[in-house]
């Protein structure tokens, strides 16, 4: 009986720490079809996985941003999941830079 108890109790505690943020945002033309949705999922540990459609349901493309000290990485692909262009965000004092692919944007 105590086997059965923990194998309820165990996963039910790990459960809320498991828990993801699921948002979903929906772009429209001017005349109100919708053009591409963008889901996006936070973990527990803070990355954010972005998965863009087009009108019919099909993968446009990804992204996945993992937060490190002092910033972010973000790594953008294609639909075929080819890697088209890593990003670094770093925060500063005064203001945040975004590196991508070796240039400095302010």
């Amino acid at each position: 009986m105590r086997e059965l108890y923990l194998l309820v109790v165990i996963p039910l505690a790990f459960a809320s720490l498991l828990a993801a943020d699921t948002c979903t945002e929906v772009v429209r033309d001017d005349s109100g079809r919708i053009v591409q949705t963008i889901e996006r999922v936070k973990g527990p540990s803070g990355t954010v996985q972005a998965t863009t459609r087009d009108t019919s349901g099909r993968i446009t493309g990804t992204a996945v941003s993992q937060p490190n000290k002092g910033g972010s990485r973000t790594d953008y692909r294609d639909a075929s999941g080819r890697l088209t262009a890593p990003a670094a965000t770093q925060a500063s004092a005064h203001r945040n830079r975004q590196v991508r692919d070796g240039s400095h944007v302010a």
